[in-house]
């Protein structure tokens, strides 16, 4: 958890956005390539995002969608971009629906373990 909350570290290794409702920062995610530093699944033709988080007091009210049909708008421009990936716990219900809603599908074959732990981790991807 320390590292989703860490948004300064990421934000000098990776691009970070943040999502803002009148004027309070509301949620913010991580955007990375093949090879950058937090890419941990993304292919060459993918843009990976992850920790998309939402403040627990605006869940629900659409900004956790409007911050994915904004990564998804932003990976179509995107040179030699052709899909949009994820990685999700399994336990994280809303999380799922939301991708499932937004048309992500699952790519079991890349799912992954947390390295050190017995922790799956789920892939998703759209293809744009």
């Amino acid at each position: 958890m320390r590292k989703v909350q860490d948004v300064a570290l990421r934000a000098g290794q990776a691009t970070v956005w943040v999502a803002e409702r009148a004027g309070q920062v509301v949620g913010s995610v991580t955007l990375a390539r093949a090879g950058e530093p937090y890419a941990d699944i993304a292919l060459h033709d993918e843009l990976e995002f992850r920790m998309l988080v939402v403040d627990p007091a605006v869940q629900r009210s659409g900004a956790g969608k409007a911050m994915m049909a904004a990564i998804l708008e932003h990976a179509r421009e995107l040179d030699g971009v052709n899909g949009v990936s994820l990685t999700t716990g399994s336990t994280w219900e809303s999380a799922r629906g939301l991708y499932n809603k937004t048309g992500f599908a699952r790519v079991p074959e890349r799912d992954w373990f947390v390295p050190g732990t017995d922790i799956k981790l789920l892939v998703y991807r759209l293809d744009l």
